[in-house]
């Protein structure tokens, strides 16, 4: 069960994703209830997405003023998704068909590396970030599988500045996630040692040797995975 922690931590973090939703069936697998599991789940999420914030950010990867008007969008509706937790089949069907079309643009429909497109507004961040927020709030992950495409198909970044700002995202909503649900359990030290070493490895490469190609790649295959859990779910 560690390897698991640890290989997961490892294949979010080379893209600046953390793995709650993984971790989180993990946690269940150990017999955790649903409640506790998420709660680890997400501190794990913090301790890997950090990694991915100090890696990518002192790889200079990081536009920093594009975040304040994202976060400010989505920390108040990831709070507000978190305390609504709707069990609706049709949000996991079009969340997992939207994550299904990302993945496809982004390996095989992907046909050439855009140039990026005119800076986004404030407002559209804002408008951006309120609409992830609350869909990872309501999904229970920190919502940097949403946020990573969203800023690629708009132009708006490039595959490891997209990574950088993930993890920050992914941070912060997750803190806010933490703080409408409290702390229900802690994770187990070695799933903590397991997530550090694997997110310590994954964020290096994925900030540093690994070109943005095969970063895309990665990216894709973290996407393919995450709609088939929305079907499942």
């Amino acid at each position: 069960m560690d390897f698991l922690f640890g290989l997961t931590a490892f294949l979010y973090s080379l893209v600046g994703h953390a793995g709650a939703s993984s971790y989180t069936p993990l946690a269940l697998a150990s017999g955790l209830d649903p409640a506790s599991a998420r709660s680890a789940a997400l501190l794990l999420n913090l301790l890997v997405s950090g990694l991915g914030i100090l890696s990518f950010g002192l790889a200079g990867h990081l536009r920093a003023k594009l975040l304040p008007p994202l976060l400010l969008g989505s920390m108040p509706f990831a709070y507000f998704g978190s305390k609504l937790q709707l069990q609706v089949p049709l949000l996991h069907y079009a969340t997992g068909l939207a994550l299904l079309w990302a993945a496809w643009r982004l390996t095989l429909g992907w046909k050439q590396e855009a140039p990026e497109g005119p800076q986004p507004e404030g407002k559209q961040l804002f408008a951006g970030g309120m609409a992830l927020g609350l869909l990872s709030g309501i999904t229970g992950i920190g919502g940097g599988i949403y946020l990573s495409p969203f800023l690629l198909f708009m132009r708006w970044a490039s595959a490891k500045e997209a990574a950088a700002l993930s993890a920050c995202f992914i941070f912060f909503n997750s803190a806010a996630s933490l703080f409408a649900t409290g702390v229900k359990a802690v994770p187990q030290p070695s799933w903590i040692l397991a997530c550090l070493a694997g997110g310590l490895l994954g964020s290096a490469l994925g900030a540093g040797l690994l070109p943005s190609r095969a970063l895309r790649g990665a990216l894709g295959c973290a996407l393919l995975f995450a709609a088939s859990k929305a079907f499942l779910q």
